[in-house]
Formats: structure tokens, sequence, C-alpha cells
């Protein structure tokens, strides 16, 4: 419980303090409809490493995916969709993704995050971390089950 605490204080404070540097774009891919539209999001890496706790452990470097204070807090969970997910949109296999819910529920895994159905939260912001080797130009995320 100490571990997913810290994580979150951590993760949230990185979101508030990037939201002006991150700059994320949203594009909508292929549809599904059972799943709800995939969208891949983009966002500037950062080569800024530390450790926090199993997950994400120890980084080199992160990518803060939020929204402008124009479109509003994280993406919310589309209706009539059961399955929520982001997954590494750049191919790595080595990279941890985490999500943290307006709610304060959280969750990391190895390449993609699914959160529980029903979401605890409304809203939901995203990072990816990366071990070694931090990209120099944007870094895409693929969110299946959230609203634009």
């Amino acid at each position: 419980m100490n571990k997913q605490l810290t994580l979150r204080k951590i993760t949230i404070a990185a979101f508030c303090g990037l939201i002006a540097l991150a700059g994320c774009t949203t594009q909508k891919s292929a549809s599904n409809v059972e799943l709800g539209p995939p969208i891949t999001v983009f966002g500037a890496p950062v080569a800024s490493g530390g450790t926090q706790g199993t997950c994400p452990g120890a980084y080199a470097g992160y990518v803060i995916y939020t929204k402008t204070i124009a479109q509003g807090w994280g993406w919310a969970p589309s209706t009539n969709t059961t399955t929520f997910t982001a997954a590494d949109g750049g191919g790595r296999t080595n990279t941890k993704v985490v999500y943290n819910g307006k709610n304060f529920d959280s969750g990391c895994a190895l390449t993609n995050v699914t959160i529980p159905n029903p979401p605890p939260s409304p809203k939901y912001r995203f990072a990816i971390y990366f071990p070694n080797n931090v990209p120099t130009t944007n870094y895409p995320i693929i969110l299946t089950g959230f609203d634009p």
C-alpha cells in the first residue's frame, strides 16, 4: 500500500508539473466499435532518471500524457465499452506504462495496462517510463476504450 501511495503522489506531481511542457496531441486511429476507437497520443520525452519502487522501477526518462487545461483533465472512459487499455505505441518491449485516475486509482505494467471495469475514475492520465535509450522525438501511446 505504501509503495502505491508513493507512486501515486510522485506521478501525479509529475503530471501537474509537466502540463505545459508535455504538449500532447491526439489522433484517432481505425475504429473498433466493441472496444471504442483507439486513440494515438504523442508526447515529448523527458530525459531525467530516477527510481520508484518496482513499477516503474529505475528509469532514464519518461513521457507524461496530459491534455491542455482547456481540454480538461485526462481521458474519459467511453460509454458502452468494457475494455480500457493504454499501450506503448512505439513498439518497445521494455517500457512501463502507468495510469492515474482522477479518484487516485493507479496501475503500472510492462508495455501496457488495463484499467478495471467499471473504471473507478471518470478520467485518466497516462505515462510511459523508459529504462534506457530515451527517445528524442515525440513518442506515442495507444488508448483503447477512451474518448478523444
